[in-house]
């Protein structure tokens, strides 16, 4: 009995340039309806944060009395000055939040950000909230407009995120695939310096193409010139942070010292002030150091802790804990690997222009060169060959797309 099988499709050819396109297109047709479903969202967001700075102009206005039942000998005035603060604290935070996605390569990616802003943007709230524990307890009746806006923002957050955690799978996958194609053609780019450093050394062994040689050294260099004013930029971009966070804590330095010093904690502030970066690696870390930070302001303030220069350095502590520090200090990773790839791909257009100079060293110098980036492009060709493979599998698995890639 004969068994007709249907053959397969022809696979789709599909240059390296164009799989993201093709990547995003087919990852944007598995998201169904979470764009329709969050289609009201940013609407709800304008009408929450107009909400919100209508709870924070309201409150900075009120004219009414705190609340100083069982409070011993409470300062009215610094009082109502702290609720003018707190006010504009959460108007700075509302500032931020976003109300729709992000510009990104497909939706998930857009409304993913946008979950991210969001949350960040709560949690701002809270630890204003923590700072300004005696405005919440002395105004607790005038702030449930404040809680409302909160309680929505935080559902609509959650809705976001319920509608990402559907396609969380989905997502993991377009990822792997999309590091994978950055791969691809990342080593494509590698080739074609490689292939443009072989084209040159070849034109040194001529005397003929002497002053093509000179263009091509001309060239490679320019490019690496350019490539080091990158780094450079970069280099200032991370020392600006660095320096940042360095100006955040050193005036707070000698009056943490004798803060850990009456304290007789395990943790010590001092140890987070002189090394942030090491010191504070995750959330429970950064709450850990703010926590610190505001036991300090209240020893400064009751005097345990004797200072000088107590304006100075409540000001100091309230440039810190509003600082957002932990961002500074998390940016500073994805800013040192920027760094670190600059650097890999000016050496690669540093060996381009070093094996034309080469060339001008002898034709067997320059047959040894050629050799040598020969045997490269073949190891970079054969990493292709498998991300070629694995590419073309993953979108079969995940998308049922038969593909085949064309390089070049």
């Amino acid at each position: 009995m004969f068994s007709w099988k249907k053959p397969d499709p022809k696979p789709e050819e599909a240059a390296v340039e164009e799989l993201a396109q093709l990547l995003n297109r087919m990852f944007s047709g598995k998201l169904g309806r979470l764009e329709a479903n969050l289609s009201g969202v940013p609407r709800e967001l304008e009408a929450l944060k107009a909400d919100f700075n209508k709870a924070c102009s309201d409150f900075e206005m009120l004219d009414a009395e705190p609340d100083v039942e069982n409070m011993w000998n409470p300062n009215i005035s610094a009082i109502k000055s702290q609720k003018a603060s707190y006010s504009a604290a959460l108007r700075n935070i509302i500032a931020k939040l976003r109300t729709g996605p992000a510009d990104a390569p497909n939706a998930y990616v857009g409304y993913k950000l946008l979950f991210m802003n969001i949350e960040d943007s709560l949690n701002a709230v809270l630890r204003y909230n923590s700072n300004f524990k005696t405005v919440l307890y002395r105004y607790p009746s005038y702030l449930k407009d404040f809680k409302r806006v909160f309680s929505s923002v935080e559902a609509v957050c959650n809705r976001i995120k319920a509608e990402l955690d559907r396609k969380e799978e989905d997502y993991n996958a377009y990822n792997s695939i999309s590091d994978e194609i950055s791969k691809l053609s990342m080593s494509v780019e590698e080739i074609n310096a490689l292939r443009d450093g072989i084209r040159a050394l070849e034109a040194s062994r001529d005397v003929q193409n002497q002053e093509e040689l000179d263009i091509a050294e001309e060239e490679a260099a320019g490019k690496a010139a350019a490539k080091r004013l990158e780094i450079s930029a970069a280099a200032e971009q991370l020392s600006g942070i660095t320096g940042r966070i360095g100006m955040l804590t050193a005036p707070l330095e000698k009056a943490s010292r004798k803060f850990d010093h009456l304290s007789g904690k395990k943790a010590k502030l001092g140890a987070f002030l002189d090394d942030p970066v090491s010191m504070i690696r995750s959330e429970e870390d950064y709450r850990s150091f703010m926590a610190l930070l505001k036991e300090l302001g209240a020893a400064v303030e009751t005097g345990s802790v004797d200072v000088k220069n107590k304006p100075e350095i409540r000001d100091a502590l309230s440039r810190l804990v509003n600082s957002d520090i932990y961002y500074d200090i998390e940016s500073l990773d994805s800013a040192r690997k920027r760094i670190r790839e600059l650097e890999s791909e000016w050496r690669e257009l540093d060996r381009v222009s070093g094996s034309i100079k080469a060339g001008r060293e002898g034709r067997e110098q320059a047959a040894r060169q050629i050799e040598s980036m020969n045997q490269e492009i073949g190891r970079i060709m054969e990493t292709q060959e498998r991300l070629k493979a694995s590419i073309e599998k993953r979108f079969l698995a995940s998308y049922s797309k038969h593909i085949s890639i064309r390089i070049g």
